[in-house]
């Protein structure tokens, strides 16, 4: 993220490793989260990908979260269905129909 947001990132979270070269907590927080949230690594090159379009300060963590979960493919139960093709309907067939259901009345 510091090679995106530069100086915005260290201002706001840090550097990602100490001068020992460990982890710091937030670091380590942001990889436990990504961890839990089930986050792989195709949803964060996605993430990344469309953080390259915007501009301003860096996401925080939740966001960056959201915007990992908002790159995801839908299940297929969520994609949009196909509709049936319409119906040809035969007007004397109806009527046909209509007549039977009243008891052979005529309308």
């Amino acid at each position: 993220m510091a090679q995106i947001y530069g100086h915005r990132w260290v201002s706001a979270y840090g550097f990602v490793t100490n001068e020992d070269n460990e982890l710091t907590g937030t670091a380590n927080t942001w990889g436990h989260a990504l961890s839990i949230h089930g986050i792989t690594e195709r949803d964060l090159k996605r993430a990344f990908r469309a953080l390259l379009t915007k501009d301003g300060w860096p996401p925080t963590l939740p966001e960056f979260i959201n915007l990992c979960k908002a790159s995801k493919p839908l299940a297929s139960y969520h994609r949009p269905y196909q509709a049936l093709p319409r119906a040809v309907v035969d007007a004397d067939q109806v009527a046909g129909y209509i007549a039977q259901m009243r008891g052979g009345r005529a309308a």
